[in-house]
């Protein structure tokens, strides 16, 4: 997750702490950490689209698409996930 990256130690009168994260990295730990009980649905951070079914014509699969509101608390956050792992593994019984 951390690259070794960091910002150049040259001389200056500028002072930088800081590091670098992937974060679709981070997001997929994150996704695949809080439901690795319950596979088979696209879970994707929300952006400007809606949450939604699509079917993949002539074999019957549907694939459910679910989006993440990243912008919430950390505790609702992972509360929002688990009610996410508990409808998906109650679906796939």
């Amino acid at each position: 997750m951390l690259d070794a990256t960091s910002v150049e130690h040259d001389a200056g009168n500028v002072a930088v702490n800081g590091f670098l994260l992937d974060m679709p990295l981070l997001f997929e730990q994150f996704v695949t950490g809080a439901l690795r009980e319950a596979t088979g649905h696209l879970v994707y951070a929300r952006g400007n689209e809606d949450p939604a079914r699509h079917v993949v014509r002539q074999s019957g699969i549907e694939i459910f698409c679910h989006a993440v509101d990243l912008s919430l608390a950390p505790d609702e956050l992972i509360g929002r996930m688990r009610d996410l792992a508990a409808a998906i593994a109650a679906a796939s019984r």
